[in-house]
């Protein structure tokens, strides 16, 4: 790859967002707009390290609409070849890297006349990008997405309708990903439905997370009650909660 095929830029801002991920935003160091690109693109990041270089792709998650500047997400992998690490541990606001033009191997379909989004993990990176192209076009689309990789860092105003196809133990999990949709900008009303199974474990999970949040209601959302009562929140770990599950399901399954 040659530096007429590389464009300079410089790393405006770093994000941790999760323990193991890192949101990066890239400039042009030439000022003025990146090259356009569409959802589902991806950059090769070169990045100098002494005498090795390193050449890794990673998918476009900013919006097609906004060229001032582009996105990535990385995710730190302990059996990488050293590029994760690079930016992970080397990578600081002002760093200056080299990237490829972007390229789209994963582009939407065009004349599709619906389209659905499956990903989970770092693989929701590209789906980024093309909530944003699909938000802009004409036609009805359906993002599927596991519930923590989908719960943070997505807009999606132009969804009106969350589907949680699974409870979760921890509610603001839940809540989260009703607020990809349910946020500023929102113009329509979001309606949240839940798939549940009759009779099944499905149904001793919503109690308990019914008490959670009643919990929470009583302490912590009151000010005056959370500053006289510090350990208000404490409801139980997850651990204890799976095991109350597993004991609860265990004695309705021998009693049927």
């Amino acid at each position: 790859m040659s530096e007429e095929q590389t464009l300079a830029v410089e790393v405006s801002a770093i994000e941790r967002l999760t323990p193991l991920i890192k949101h990066f935003t890239l400039a042009p160091v030439a000022g003025g707009s990146m090259p356009a690109f569409s959802g589902g693109s991806h950059i090769v990041v070169v990045m100098r390290g002494g005498a090795r270089v390193h050449r890794n792709p990673y998918s476009l998650l900013s919006s097609p609409q906004e060229l001032d500047a582009y996105q990535i997400g990385v995710r730190r992998m302990e059996e990488s070849r050293g590029g994760s690490h690079f930016m992970h541990d080397q990578v600081t606001v002002g760093t200056r890297l080299e990237i490829a033009h972007p390229v789209n191997l994963f582009a939407l379909d065009k004349i599709a006349r619906k389209h659905v989004l499956i990903a989970g993990g770092i693989g929701i990176t590209p789906i980024k990008a093309m909530v944003d192209e699909l938000t802009n076009a004409s036609g009805p689309a359906v993002l599927v997405s596991q519930i923590q990789a989908g719960g943070v860092g997505l807009n999606i105003q132009a969804a009106s309708v969350v589907i949680i196809a699974e409870p979760q133990l921890t509610p603001s999990i839940e809540e989260q990903a009703i607020a990809r949709a349910h946020r500023m900008g929102q113009v329509r009303p979001v309606d949240v439905h839940r798939l549940l199974c009759e009779d099944s474990v499905d149904q001793r999970v919503l109690e308990l997370l019914t008490a959670k949040r009643e919990a929470f209601d009583e302490y912590a959302r009151r000010s005056d009650m959370a500053n006289a009562t510090p350990d208000a929140l404490d409801t139980g770990s997850e651990t204890e909660l799976r095991r109350a599950i597993v004991a609860a399901e265990r004695t309705r399954l021998k009693a049927a």
